[in-house]
C-alpha cells in the first residue's frame, strides 16, 4: 500500500525526467547529422524501424486477451534492445564508433514509431470499456 501511494506521487515527476531525457536526444543527433544520413542511407534505419515493428506486433499479439497486457508488452519489446541496434552499426562499421549515435537514434525512432501505436491502443482500450 506505501509503495503504491509513493509510485502514485512521483510518477509525474518521472514522466518529466524521462521526456526530458529522450526531448535531449535531438540535439545530439543533430549535431551528429552526417552520420544520421548515413545510417538512413545503407540500411541501418530501416532495419530499426523493422525490428520495432516486428516487436510491437509480437508483443502485441503475445500479450494475452487484456488489452492493457498486449499495450505494455509490445512497448517493452519494441524498446527493450537498443543493442541490436548497436550490433547492426558494428556489423556494418566494425571500425567506426557509431554506437552512441545508433542507440539515441533508435531510441528517437522507437517513441516515432511507438506514439501512434501507443494512441491506437488507447482509444481501443477505451471502446471495449464502453462496449463491452
Amino acid at each position: 500500500m506505501i509503495a503504491l501511494s509513493f509510485a502514485e506521487r512521483i510518477t509525474k515527476l518521472i514522466s518529466l525526467i524521462a521526456s526530458v531525457l529522450l526531448i535531449s536526444v535531438i540535439p545530439i543527433l543533430l549535431t551528429n547529422m552526417p552520420t544520421v544520413m548515413s545510417m538512413i542511407g545503407n540500411g541501418t534505419l530501416v532495419t530499426i524501424e523493422a525490428f520495432i515493428l516486428v516487436g510491437l506486433a509480437v508483443g502485441h499479439i503475445l500479450g494475452g486477451p487484456n488489452l492493457e497486457n498486449r499495450t505494455v508488452l509490445a512497448l517493452m519489446t519494441s524498446s527493450r534492445h537498443p543493442g541490436i541496434a548497436v550490433a547492426i552499426v558494428s556489423a556494418i562499421y566494425p571500425e567506426k564508433n557509431l554506437v552512441i549515435v545508433t542507440v539515441l537514434l533508435y531510441l528517437l525512432v522507437n517513441m516515432l514509431i511507438s506514439f501512434p501505436y501507443l494512441i491506437w491502443s488507447k482509444r481501443r482500450n477505451t471502446k471495449t470499456e464502453i462496449h463491452p
